[in-house]
């Protein structure tokens, strides 16, 4: 049987850069290479793309996808819209023509690479490719409209209010966010790993909290922090969603911050399988699938909730392209749900190809 042509795309200009790489590692080491032939791309942090040429398992590992642009590993890369789509050039002249492939893997977290953008590149190009497409990944990259959509949808959210970067100096900050109560999270608007969060607990931290977060973002979220247990949960498919076990996240700090996903793990208590009872894991399905289908997700995605009494489900987050790092809680779910790594990279790819056969028109 012909294997079957992948391109990973990787790195970004967004502050997730690393983390994407780190994923990409274990995509690499985990992807079935008996069915699937693995090509790699890498999107620096300016934005240029470059092709991995002569990919195998011999000449890749962790270092050399960290390498920066100039190493002889990669080759800068243009793309055109047409039957052939990516070229190796040098000196601004076409040099060599990449071969087609099947189907994309954006692993590409944050800004340019999980909110629309690469999506909206790889659709005009007429590339298949793994995950949401344009309109779900912006949607669900930007918190505020994520919110509203779910507050319409009747699926409840943490209670908010959002504050431009030409906004602020017309705010009080004593008295406009007195009606939330603290605690409060403090947001970028269009960040994900907790990059610029801050929990609050008095004025003096919401001024520092807010400066940082608009370091990050023009729009930032001051947030009702939500008193229950944080859930996380891992969903695949389309038509026929399936849902992986429950996993909750005990963190000893204020919380489940950027350093304990992607590090320091000592302060956290990871509990997989949750302890969650046959009512409320019926409760938590039907609550996640009706989420992931009004937030326009496809194929795959983490979506993450509070669970605040027996049957009180609040929607914190959807990650529509979710770390595939040795950490991350996407595929471990999975493989709590006796899913593997390789089984999982497998399934989204077939998944992915199925839908876009399904919406060719």
């Amino acid at each position: 049987m012909k294997k079957l042509k992948v391109g990973i795309i990787f790195g970004g200009q967004s502050v997730e850069h690393n983390i994407s790489l780190k994923s990409a590692v274990t995509i690499i080491n985990f992807i079935d290479k008996k069915k699937f032939e693995v090509h790699l791309f890498k999107i620096d942090k300016d934005g240029f793309w470059f092709f991995f040429e002569n990919f195998n398992d011999d000449n890749v590992n962790k270092k050399t996808l960290f390498l920066l642009k100039n190493s002889h590993f990669f080759k800068k890369i243009m793309f055109f819209p047409g039957k052939n789509k990516f070229f190796i050039v040098k000196d601004s002249l076409i040099e060599k023509k990449i071969p087609n492939m099947d189907i994309m893997f954006p692993i590409t977290h944050g800004t340019f690479g999980e909110d629309g953008c690469l999506q909206g590149m790889l659709s005009f190009l007429k590339i298949p490719f793994v995950g949401t497409g344009v309109l779900g990944s912006a949607i669900n990259m930007n918190k505020d409209v994520m919110k509203r959509i779910l507050f319409h949808a009747g699926l409840k959210t943490a209670s908010f209010i959002t504050i431009n970067n030409y906004e602020l100096k017309n705010f009080n900050i004593s008295q406009d966010f007195s009606h939330l109560g603290f605690p409060l999270f403090v947001k970028p608007n269009s960040q994900g790993s907790s990059i610029g969060i801050s929990k609050v607990n008095s004025i003096v931290e919401l001024k520092k909290a807010i400066d940082l977060a608009f370091q990050y973002d023009k729009k930032i979220l001051i947030e009702k922090a939500i008193n229950g247990r944080e859930i996380e949960c891992a969903v695949l498919g389309n038509h026929k969603l399936i849902v992986s076990v429950f996993g909750e996240i005990i963190s000893k700090n204020r919380f489940y911050s950027y350093d304990e996903k992607y590090g320091n793990t000592k302060n956290i208590q990871l509990i997989i399988p949750a302890k969650i009872t046959e009512k409320q894991k019926k409760i938590l399905t039907n609550v996640i699938k009706k989420t992931f289908k009004v937030l326009e997700c496809d194929d795959f995605a983490r979506i993450d909730f509070f669970l605040k009494g027996e049957d009180t489900v609040v929607i914190n987050e959807i990650n529509t392209l979710p770390g595939f790092t040795k950490n991350s809680m996407y595929p471990n779910l999975w493989n709590f749900s006796d899913i593997s790594y390789t089984d999982l990279i497998t399934k989204i790819i077939y998944i992915s190809l199925k839908r876009y056969q399904n919406n060719k028109v």
